[in-house]
């Protein structure tokens, strides 16, 4: 036994004697094989100033020395590798990717770490998306907005919400334009026979437009649901239509992910004309309870959207619709769970109309 533990000390002796004769460390030796992959990242999407560019935000992640950025667009069928980012110490922690086209973009990171020469990847992050509109507002028609009819009518300012390869874009008021009920009578009336529907298609498109512009505005066959709630089980109807009000899966489309605004603001008319905003002073006055989602949207407006849920009660046999207020872009979910509305009377001239429409290039 005791020769057997003078061997073994011998034995050790000598694979010290080796390890320091090849110059090799122990500890180093160690540590190599031990190297730890660095962490998951987590991002954050964001437009560019100027509105042309998309910035991918990534979080300081442990033990990162870079990152590759993935892309992925609406005209894509997978990722692809669209950047390496090497930090050489510095905090640098974004990177903007510009001259995008509109569409919908989606984007993943991966950390990675430097040993001996080689990069250890980690994993890649949750993917994030954002819709991009190269061109955010147009200045087309006019309509009075001041309240100030003296003056004449003012320029309408449109948000470009989509963008086909023609050139052709979809666009929607930026302001709610006029206080207009779906319906006068207030009955249980779908978008095809809707006040509102005659509104936008005679009435708005005779005064909003002249000539030059009602020849750029494209017809445009709506498929609009019973309801907006569960649209894949529901029966629709289809009309043709100039301008049109936005159906609930194409707000939610447009503005859920989108740095565009759901929210807005009604113009100086439309006040005038009975339009009501969230005004959070008047409700504390009033004795009301004023919730957080009052205090993030005050000064915005309800407006129309296409399908119009509507239940009758029995008591009065007045019919009530959702009228949208906004978009919460944190809670948004693919079932729409996240407007902020509130049930108002068809009737009702409180809220407002955000006319849309597809227009051609010029």
């Amino acid at each position: 036994m005791k020769n057997i533990s003078i061997l073994k000390k011998l034995g050790i002796i000598l694979l010290v004697t080796i390890l320091v004769a090849s110059n090799i460390s122990i500890c180093d030796n160690v540590q190599a094989s031990a190297a730890e992959k660095p962490g998951k990242p987590k991002i954050s999407l964001s437009i560019s100033e100027d509105g042309y560019g998309i910035n991918v935000n990534i979080s300081k992640t442990t033990g990162a020395d870079g990152y590759r950025i993935y892309i992925m667009s609406s005209y894509d069928e997978k990722y692809k590798k669209l950047a390496d980012i090497n930090l050489n110490g510095k905090k640098v922690q974004s990177y903007t990717v510009d001259n995008l086209k509109t569409g919908h973009y989606y984007f993943k990171v991966r950390a990675y770490k430097k040993s001996k020469g080689k990069k250890i990847w980690g994993a890649k992050s949750k993917s994030k998306n954002i819709i991009l509109n190269k061109a955010p507002i147009i200045v087309f028609g006019s309509y009075e907005q001041d309240n100030d009819p003296s003056n004449g009518k003012e320029p309408i300012e449109w948000l470009v919400l989509d963008e086909k390869e023609d050139g052709s874009m979809l666009v929607i008021s930026r302001y709610g334009l006029d206080a207009i009920p779906y319906n006068r009578q207030g009955e249980n009336t779908t978008w095809k026979d809707s006040y509102l529907r005659n509104w936008m298609n005679n009435s708005f498109y005779e005064v909003a437009f002249n000539t030059q512009e009602k020849e750029r505005i494209i017809e445009t066959e709506i498929e609009t649901f019973d309801s907006p709630y569960d649209l894949e089980n529901l029966s629709s109807e289809k009309t043709n239509d100039r301008v049109f009000a936005l159906g609930a899966g194409e707000v939610f489309s447009y503005f859920a992910y989108s740095y565009v605004k759901c929210a807005c603001e009604p113009t100086a008319y439309a006040l005038e004309r009975g339009a009501i905003i969230i005004d959070c002073e008047k409700l504390r006055q009033e004795g009301s309870y004023v919730s957080e989602n009052d205090i993030k949207f005050e000064g915005s407006c309800s407006w129309w959207p296409r399908e119009a849920s509507s239940s009758a009660f029995d008591e009065t046999g007045i019919y009530y619709a959702s009228a949208i207020i906004s978009y919460d872009f944190e809670d948004a979910n693919p079932d729409g769970e996240a407007t902020y509305q509130r049930l108002i009377e068809k009737s009702s001239q409180e809220i407002c109309a955000r006319p849309a429409m597809w227009i051609k290039p010029e």
